[in-house]
């Protein structure tokens, strides 16, 4: 991937990431694209937005935001959910589907 790509990715991420009132970070894989779809259409309803990230795209990004550097949090297949009405809302969303969809769970939340 360029340096260019790996730049306009990171500041995309930033955008998300400086609006965003909580990240809760997945561990996503080995989800067939059929489930993708129903997982991102079950976030969907409580209005939160799941993004596949690259793990040291997303790092940069934080760091650039003083958001810490995600604590050991992106390591392997990482997702970042962001959305929902209040913090609350987005950690009983991705509870929800934490167990519902194999390969994916939970990692933590910033």
């Amino acid at each position: 991937m360029s340096k260019a790509l790996k730049g306009r990715m990171g500041s995309e991420l930033e955008g998300v990431f400086k609006g965003a009132s909580a990240l809760l970070f997945v561990e996503y894989h080995g989800i067939p694209s059929n489930d993708a779809n129903d997982l991102r259409r079950a976030l969907a309803k409580s209005g939160v937005e799941i993004h596949v990230v690259k793990n040291s795209v997303a790092t940069r990004a934080l760091a650039s935001l003083e958001m810490g550097t995600g604590n050991g949090l992106l390591a392997g297949p990482t997702a970042v959910a962001i959305g929902g009405e209040d913090v609350a809302a987005l950690s009983k969303a991705v509870a929800e589907i934490d167990g519902k969809f194999k390969g994916v769970k939970l990692k933590g939340g910033l």
